[in-house]
């Protein structure tokens, strides 16, 4: 048991090798699976190799130990964000909420919302026709192989279902997680304000968040928001695998006062991927936080 850790990251890997076996059958070949695959090797490659020269190399067992104590502490670090994100994006919301975020999840054809993004929308649709003034707020720019902003194309979607248009705002510019809460959140405010108001709102954003990364923004925001008069309440519609990392970066938006997010579930042969790609752009993301090197 001492390279326990090891064996669970080859645990891992099988996990993901298997999962791409099945995004094969069920989705041909595509960029979801390759990038399974080079996960998959990677994990091998990393955590076979000190295990390999332990057994062939004397006095090179102390690195194979290290590497199996960092792959341990990966290992349950990886269950415990799979555990906190998947039960976080169950939780019913009971707030009472004015805006509901559907954020951007690709589009099929170029115009089109993906599956992904139009069960998003479709769960939207659900929490609007359950609060009559709730508002969406569709959130996404146009990528380089889309014919139409992904916001455009989910505007279009939530019309075609009947949603009036004046309850629908539009965020085409974004491309991030943040972004999409960040541009939302400036969409909202400014039909909340009259013109010069919301001039005023841009310039205190303008000179009191420029700058202002890591640890630090937390603090910011809590100022701001503690001088915001009755701040626009919001729900946030995501994937499953989404919920954790979009919690976290939801601090970091001024003005934003979330009471909800909804994990929508996603396909299981999907899910696997979206968990492992999003523990570790949330690592990553915690690693620039703290070194003030991001929102």
């Amino acid at each position: 048991m001492e390279y326990a850790g090891i064996y669970g990251m080859f645990v891992l890997a099988a996990l993901l090798f298997a999962n791409g076996l099945r995004l094969l059958i069920f989705c041909g070949y595509s960029r979801s699976f390759a990038q399974v695959a080079a996960v998959g090797a990677a994990i091998l490659l990393l955590f076979g190799a000190p295990l390999v020269l332990a057994c062939m190399v004397p006095g090179s067992k102390t690195v194979a130990l290290a590497v199996s104590a960092v792959g341990g502490v990966i290992s349950l670090l990886f269950i415990a964000f799979c555990v906190a994100t998947l039960v976080l994006g169950r939780r019913p919301v009971t707030d009472s909420w004015d805006y509901v975020f559907v954020l951007g999840a690709g589009l099929k054809k170029g115009r089109v919302p993906s599956l992904t993004l139009s069960s998003r929308l479709d769960s939207a649709l659900g929490l609007l026709a359950d609060n009559p003034r709730g508002v969406a707020v569709v959130c996404g720019g146009r990528g380089s192989d889309e014919l139409v902003a992904e916001s455009a194309a989910m505007r279009e979607y939530l019309l075609q279902k009947g949603l009036p248009e004046e309850r629908i705002i539009q965020d085409p510019q974004s491309s991030t997680t943040y972004e999409n809460l960040f541009f939302g959140m400036q969409q909202i405010w400014k039909t909340r304000l009259a013109e010069e108001e919301f001039a005023c709102f841009q310039n205190s954003l303008q000179c009191g968040f420029s700058g202002a990364f890591g640890l630090s923004r937390l603090r910011k925001v809590k100022e701001f928001n503690a001088l915001q008069n009755d701040m626009p309440r919001v729900v946030i519609v995501t994937s499953d695998f989404h919920t954790l990392r979009t919690i976290i970066t939801a601090r970091f938006v001024p003005g934003m006062r979330v009471v909800g997010v909804v994990g929508k579930p996603s396909k299981l042969y999907y899910l696997p991927l979206g968990l492992a790609r999003d523990f570790v752009s949330l690592v990553l993301h915690i690693v620039r936080i703290v070194f003030g090197r991001e929102h």
